[in-house]
Parts: C-alpha cells; sequence; structure tokens
C-alpha cells in the first residue's frame, strides 16, 4: 500500500511539473501567517489555514490549483463509488431492505464499461475543462488564493449552503431542459442507461457534462470563495451525487433526516419513470412547479410500509404502475 501511494504521489508531483512547463501562473502568494493569530483560532479553521500554507510551500501553483484538486475529486469518486458497488454485489442480507430497487441489479460487466467512459470522461472532458477554466480566472483574481483569505467555518457552511441552493435550481432548470425531446435523444439519454442507478455509473453524455457544470459553478461564480472554498464544494457536490445515485435509501439518508432533502429514493423515481422529479438536492422546485409526477404519493405510502415494519423497496408491478415517458 505504502508503495502504491508512493507511485500516486510521484505521479502528481510529474503532472504538476509537466503543467508548469506549459501553462505560467504568475502568482506571488504570501506563506507568511502571525502564530498568535492562529493560536487565537479553534482547531476547524487553524487547520485549514495550515493545510493551505503547507500546500502552497511544498507544491508549485500548478499542483496546487489543478493537479491535487483534480486527483483528489478522482480518488474521492472512485473510492466511494467503488465502495458502493461493492456493497450492490455483496448484496448483505441486513442491508437489502434498503436497496430501493431489490429485483434490479446492474451486471458488473456493464459496470465495467460504464466506468471505463467515465476514465475517458475526466482526463478527456473534465481535467482539460477545469485546466483552462482555472488558468483564465486566475488571470483576472476571480478566486482568491490568498493565506489570509482563508475562510472560518462560519462563512465556508454558508458559501456551501449558498452553493446548494444555486446548483439545485441550475440543475432543475437544466434537467428539466434535458428531457425535451430533442435534448433526451441527442444528450441526456447517456445518463438514463441505467434504470437502477448505481454510484459507480454517474456518468452522462460529454456535452451533459459541460453544460450540468455550470449548475455546480453557478454558486461559486456568484459568491467568489477562496479557491480551497471551491475545492472543498466540488467534492461535497460529488458525495451528493454519489449518494442520489446509490440506489440505497438508508435511515441516515439526507432525505430521511431533513424533510426538503430529495436524496437517493427522489433519483431514483426519476430514473424508473423518466420523468419529472427533476432536483438534485433538494424538492422545493418540484413541489413548486408541479414536476413531482406522482414522487410524494410514492412516498407516502413507503413511509406508510415503513411506519408498518414492511420493506420500502420497489418491485417491477409497482414500477408498472407509474407513469413513464417513452425514450
Amino acid at each position: 500500500m505504502n508503495q502504491l501511494l508512493q507511485q500516486v504521489h510521484t505521479g502528481i508531483r510529474e503532472a504538476g511539473l509537466f503543467l508548469d512547463n506549459y501553462i505560467a501562473v504568475n502568482k506571488n502568494i504570501s506563506t507568511a501567517y502571525p502564530v498568535e493569530k492562529l493560536a487565537e483560532m479553534n482547531v476547524f479553521d487553524a487547520g485549514l489555514v495550515k493545510l493551505w500554507k503547507f500546500m502552497l510551500e511544498s507544491y508549485s501553483l500548478n499542483m496546487v490549483t489543478i493537479v491535487l484538486p483534480f486527483a483528489v475529486l478522482f480518488l474521492n469518486y472512485f473510492f466511494v463509488c467503488g465502495f458502493m458497488f461493492l456493497i450492490e454485489q455483496a448484496d448483505f442480507s441486513f442491508l437489502r431492505k434498503y436497496k430501493i430497487q431489490a429485483k434490479k441489479y446492474n451486471s458488473p460487466s456493464k459496470v465495467f464499461w460504464a466506468s471505463l467512459y467515465l476514465l475517458y470522461v475526466y482526463f478527456v472532458i473534465i481535467l482539460p475543462m477545469y485546466t483552462a477554466a482555472f488558468y483564465v480566472l486566475s488571470q483576472v483574481d476571480y478566486f482568491s488564493l490568498e493565506l489570509f483569505d482563508i475562510p472560518n467555518w462560519k462563512t465556508l457552511v454558508w458559501q456551501t449552503l449558498a452553493f446548494l441552493f444555486f446548483e439545485d435550481l441550475g440543475h432543475y432548470v437544466l434537467h428539466r431542459w434535458m428531457h425535451t425531446p430533442w435534448a433526451y435523444k441527442n444528450i441526456h439519454y447517456k445518463h438514463h442507461e441505467f434504470d437502477a442507478p448505481s454510484s459507480l455509473a454517474t456518468y452522462a453524455h460529454p456535452v451533459e457534462v459541460v453544460i450540468q457544470g455550470i449548475a455546480t459553478f453557478l454558486g461559486p461564480v456568484i459568491v467568489r470563495p477562496h479557491i480551497l472554498t471551491l475545492f472543498i464544494w466540488v467534492n461535497i457536490r460529488q458525495l451528493a451525487a454519489c449518494e442520489t445515485h446509490s440506489g440505497y435509501d438508508f435511515p441516515f439518508s439526507p432525505n430521511n433526516i431533513l424533510p426538503f432533502c430529495g436524496g437517493a429514493d427522489l433519483h431514483d423515481f426519476h430514473h424508473r419513470t423518466y420523468n419529472g422529479a427533476y432536483s438534485s438536492n433538494f424538492i422545493w422546485w418540484d413541489v413548486l412547479l408541479g414536476t413531482d409526477n406522482g414522487y410524494f404519493a410514492w412516498k407516502k405510502k413507503q413511509q406508510a410500509k415503513r411506519a408498518r415494519g414492511e420493506a420500502t423497496t420497489v418491485d417491477d408491478s409497482e414500477d408498472n404502475q407509474q407513469t413513464k415517458k417513452t425514450k
């Protein structure tokens, strides 16, 4: 394991050096920070400052702003989603009651090919797009990189909540457009190749990846946070996407804790019915604009089953009762 981690670290360093030869980010970022000010901070805030200080002192700006964030995002996705896929394939009896579509399992071969496609999306679409975006934004100082601008935990929380709100709004609008006949036929069909969502197959057409990226970055473009906050946000957003595509509705799932959250059961419903339930993290846009497509009636039945101690999984007969839109 240590050897593998060393190889990963070496690869990341070499990628940073490669970018240094082609992308010159001319920024002079100070790493000086008063010790007495650190001593006055709580553990979390001081930890963020120390982390950013260490990164600035240890790596080039290309490493700090492009290579490392991309590597963390990539590893985050495949470790978390790979773990969820193993849970699905192991089919543990004590977890089976939480699987939303109990009788539908994605074959390992189908998920394998979807994972290869995701590698293509990450390295051919996301990485170049992210690199170009950072280079342009860094030239106009759109996001701060300064050590003194590191946010405290309160700022980090409210900014993240703002990002969730704006992402959900942008996602709803764009996702609803994706279900217009032309957009579905030419772009969004790729995302619906899995009727039973799988975290490891949270993928889409390259054009949709770019379009939905607008929703992810809508909040940061408006708020203009520190770039470290941006890195934290994109990982939170990715974890949320993994959860909504997990295919499991656990007691600790967000929708079972906060009544206005969507979660896996909302998006699973969307994949089964192909229409409606367009929201990303929350449910209010579907409520306000009347696009739940029967989700709330179905959810009420699920809650009644749970109150009686019955399984809340979905079988094929229940699927057939839902209104489906032909592709």
